[in-house]
């Protein structure tokens, strides 16, 4: 797989050739070039600017090829990559240059901004880097090497898009494992990248096309949200056909990546599984569209206790939050919390001991916090933290005057 990113340069040539040129990242023999000499390769850049009296302005384009450290191949295969990539550049003369100093292989091209045949200057715009990431797909599949795909726009849904999709949601729909998901997913020909201390999945096309799991624009494809899914048991748990009817709120044509704003919205059709608490009163919000507080309101009415472990706090806003819709909450006795709170709710100090937060929950759990206390605490946190309170108390610090 071969990641390609270029840009124009108007600086001098002697800086980017020293640059792609030093010895401590590549050697003479991971060094070739396209309709010039690579040793003589500046040089006859320059002659062809002058040549054509071309010399100010753009003066090269300098083109990244990097591969992934899963690939198969070696620094001499990698610049005869770079070589054959090189040709997509018809007219004009390139230096390819192979690093290795970084765990991934790379290729540092050069083109020349001005064509050696008839002096036109070189110029890239988007469908052309479009053009240019394909060309490299097709090299890189010439090699065995797997691609990515080059247009991730949410208007532009291919059909090996779709397929994946369609088969990612029949393993949805018919496991209750991760182990389950990706054996399935491997059965239909897909490969599936899925570990821990990664934050996408990479899925792999029966064609070798990756894309992560951000690129197919449905929030139920994301890793965060299939991991909470298997968690309660996956299709034979109690939200599969919760799951399976959410809808991902419609992106832009030109957005690049799956949005996460309904986020909240997944996670409260989540939960409104769970039974409802006998004490609890919904507070009616203001300020959301009905979805965001029908949501929020459902995630609220499940919450029995809010815990900030946080070390460092500046000022703490989530426990303000929590408190004012009346939930119990514990926080570490540190910095402002204690202040923020007013001292109404549970601290536990010190703040990196995790037994004294165990006991200081636990105590939560078997002597749970007063209705009435919960109910002063949230009367103070939205008295204390109120817009126009907090308003009036900037304007006064401001001017000196009060409201």
């Amino acid at each position: 797989m071969a990641i390609v990113k270029a840009k124009a340069g108007k600086g001098s040539l002697s800086d980017v050739f020293n640059y792609v040129l030093d010895k401590e990242k590549t050697d003479d023999t991971l060094i070739s070039s396209k309709d010039c000499m690579a040793e003589t390769a500046q040089k006859e850049f320059e002659l062809t600017k002058h040549r054509f009296g071309k010399t100010d302005g753009r003066t090269y384009f300098h083109i990244v090829q990097s591969f992934s450290p899963e690939d198969d191949i070696t620094p001499y295969e990698a610049n005869n990559i770079g070589l054959e990539f090189a040709e997509f550049f018809e007219g004009y003369q390139v230096l390819v240059v192979t690093h290795t100093n970084r765990e991934h292989l790379h290729n540092h091209i050069i083109v020349n901004s001005v064509s050696f045949e008839d002096g036109k200057k070189l110029h890239m715009e988007k469908a052309d880097l479009q053009a240019l990431k394909e060309y490299s797909n097709k090299v890189c599949r010439k090699y065995g090497l797997t691609t990515t795909e080059t247009d991730t726009r949410a208007g532009k849904m291919q059909k090996w898009k779709k397929d994946l999709i369609h088969t990612a949601f029949l393993a949805i729909a018919y496991t209750d494992s991760i182990e389950g998901f990706i054996g399935y997913m491997e059965n239909h020909g897909y490969g599936v990248r899925w570990e821990a201390d990664r934050k996408y999945i990479t899925f792999t096309t029966p064609d070798g096309i990756k894309v992560r799991d951000n690129k197919l624009f449905d929030e139920r494809l994301l890793k965060d949200n299939l991991e909470l899914y298997y968690a309660m048991g996956g299709c034979l748990g109690p939200m599969a056909n919760e799951y399976a009817f959410y809808q991902t709120p419609e992106h832009e044509p030109y957005a690049k990546q799956t949005a996460t704003a309904g986020l909240v919205n997944l996670i409260g059709n989540f939960l409104s599984i769970a039974p409802q608490r006998a004490d609890y009163t919904p507070r009616r919000l203001t300020e959301m569209d009905k979805w965001e507080k029908e949501r929020l309101e459902q995630i609220l009415a499940q919450t029995r206790l809010y815990v900030n472990p946080s070390w460092f706090e500046g000022f703490g806003m989530t426990a303000v939050e929590m408190m004012g819709w009346g939930i119990p909450t514990v926080v570490a006795d540190n910095t402002a919390q204690r202040e923020v709170t007013q001292g109404l709710c549970r601290y536990y100090s010190p703040t990196d001991d995790p037994e004294a937060l165990a006991e200081r929950l636990l105590d939560e759990v078997e002597n749970p916090t007063a209705r009435e206390q919960l109910d002063l605490a949230a009367r103070r946190m939205r008295e204390s933290y109120d817009y126009v309170t907090v308003s009036r108390e900037y304007w006064k610090l401001m001017t000196g005057e009060n409201l």
